[in-house]
């Protein structure tokens, strides 16, 4: 099993490589949302089951207090390419950084946060969208105002940019950026992590590619819930709940035809 292996090694198969952002400190929450149980499953373990169908290899990406309870779990144990390396760092950027040091010459990759809860064909869907020198990302429509993550769109219908944090944040009906994105090979990737490794924040980085001539395609999802607040996590883990959009996301198997 490749579990916990020194986050300087790279595979060299040209594959799929899934790389999970579990590194958070929690700080809004007050625990580790890894370790959260949804449906008889953590968070980690519902992004394990839902991307192993396709990625040949999966890299979780761990803190400093997570990193065991990470790699105790049986899903990471059992897992047959599944490691798990350490955050280099203590921004997002120092974290996805981590996770595209994991990609090898000629993979594509795609990289995820563990607390956003997606349905069960989103990876799929990214795949079978994004072409060989492209990129995707999903994308959600905000029924309220939202903090961060505005999507904009060019006449194509594909990105144009990404603000993390637009003033006044997303209204109603805008595109929000829902944090799983697919790089269709590794030259993307070398892309942004080199500059991630200037410090460069994420965002605007991946709107300069874009700027540069790179197709983003936006896949649209039914339903998408991100765990920030423990308020958030009351209503996504009750029960007798009757939003349409937690019926689908606790659909196994993906959104209906």
């Amino acid at each position: 099993m490749l579990h916990a292996q020194p986050q300087s090694a790279v595979w060299a198969v040209a594959e799929v490589v899934s790389i999970l952002l579990a590194a958070g400190q929690s700080k809004r929450f007050g625990r580790d949302k890894t370790r959260l149980v949804l449906d008889g499953e953590t968070l980690l373990e519902r992004h394990i089951r839902q991307i192993s169908p396709i990625a040949s290899r999966v890299a979780v990406v761990a803190n400093a207090q997570n990193r065991a309870s990470i790699e105790a779990d049986p899903a990471v144990r059992q897992h047959p390419a599944l490691r798990v390396v350490q955050q280099a760092g203590r921004t997002v950027e120092s974290g996805i950084a981590t996770g595209l040091r994991q990609v090898g010459p000629g993979d594509s990759a795609c990289v995820s946060c563990v607390n956003d809860l997606v349905p069960d064909d989103t990876y799929a869907r990214l795949q079978a969208t994004v072409g060989p020198d492209e990129m995707a990302i999903s994308v959600a429509i905000s029924n309220r105002a939202f903090p961060g993550g505005l999507v904009t769109l060019n006449a194509a219908g594909h990105v144009a940019g990404i603000s993390e944090k637009p003033p006044g944040g997303c209204p109603p009906g805008a595109l929000i950026n829902v944090f799983l994105h697919w790089f269709g090979n590794a030259s993307i990737v070398q892309a942004v992590l080199g500059r991630l490794e200037t410090g460069a924040a994420y965002e605007p980085v991946l709107t300069d590619l874009v700027g540069a001539g790179l197709v983003c395609h936006a896949v649209r999802l039914d339903a998408w819930r991100a765990i920030k607040h423990p308020e958030d996590w009351a209503r996504v883990s009750d029960a007798t709940a009757t939003d349409g959009d937690l019926a689908l996301l606790r659909r196994r198997g993906g959104s209906p035809a």
